[in-house]
């Protein structure tokens, strides 16, 4: 009986307090967090390199092939120089290492490193988490999917039969996510790593203090600068190393990269210029804007 009253509720939610299609109000945003569980703030992606005594945390949208392959080049070093120029996406291709050094959780990592003891890794391992603005994140991962169908097969379900339309989307994405804590939808990781809040991965909520937070900018140059400066501050890598790292980030093409293309501005335009999206993007992402004081 529950799963029906909060279903109801969040039809009710869209429909009269933010209004149906083009609302004006001026809202107070409700946290859609209260209708979750705990399980629904443990999931995530970590790759670790053992050697330099650092993880970080990768999210979709975020810098994450390339993280996926720098991490993998510090894991094991001659496996990656030996195939990095060969493959798809060069120094940013997530195949090399064959995820041998990713893990779901910090317990897993110190099971694996530490005889399960995570209060070691946490004090003495450096974790780096890269975060993107909300629309910026949303917007590369809608464009990517579901307009321009980069990396997957043409009948993905991954849009939720949405296709190119926004609105649509969002809404479904709102759907999806408010009833999670009712078991009227269920975790769809691919869709959980490209589109649901940040704040919600890679138990960031448990382990916010031990994060060392990264933003992901539009401006590459002042972004790679501070993400190069972060990994000669927080680990012992060697600087020959990081001047490799340097060459790797400015010398890899991503294929499913989106934000250099004109369409990715135009459906951002078409956002930021209808409030109904707006207010369903405050909504879905609140817990990202409170956590990382993103302007709303």
């Amino acid at each position: 009986m529950l799963h029906i009253y909060l279903f109801f509720f969040s039809l009710l939610y869209l429909t009269f307090v933010k209004g149906y299609d083009n609302s004006t109000l001026n809202i107070t945003q409700i946290s859609i967090t209260k209708f979750l569980k705990p399980e629904h703030f443990t999931l995530g992606y970590h790759v670790i390199a053992p050697k330099y005594n650092l993880t970080s945390c990768y999210i979709g949208k975020s810098l994450s092939s390339m993280t996926i392959g720098l991490f993998c080049y510090l894991y094991d070093e001659k496996k990656f120089l030996a195939n990095y120029k060969t493959v798809i996406n060069g120094g940013a291709n997530r195949r090399i290492c064959n995820s041998k050094n990713s893990y779901s959780s910090i317990s897993n990592i110190s099971k694996e490193y530490t005889n399960g003891n995570k209060t070691e890794i946490l004090k003495n391992w450096k974790h780096l988490m890269i975060i993107r603005e909300p629309v910026s994140r949303f917007i590369s991962g809608f464009v990517q999917l579901c307009v321009l169908n980069i990396g997957l097969e043409i009948n993905h379900p991954y849009c939720f039969n949405c296709k190119k339309n926004l609105k649509c989307f969002l809404k479904k994405l709102y759907y999806h996510i408010i009833n999670l804590g009712s078991n009227l939808t269920k975790i769809d990781k691919f869709i959980m790593y490209h589109f649901y809040p940040q704040s919600w991965q890679c138990e960031y909520l448990k382990y916010k203090d031990n994060y060392k937070i990264i933003l992901y900018t539009s401006n590459a140059k002042e972004f790679y600068k501070e993400y190069l400066l972060k990994l000669e501050e927080e680990s012992l890598i060697p600087k020959d190393k990081i001047k490799f790292i340097k060459q790797l980030i400015y010398n890899s093409k991503i294929i499913h990269s989106t934000s250099d293309k004109k369409i990715t501005k135009y459906y951002e335009n078409k956002l930021l210029k209808n409030e109904y999206l707006i207010s369903l993007i405050k909504t879905i992402y609140i817990n990202d804007y409170e956590e990382f004081n993103f302007k709303i």
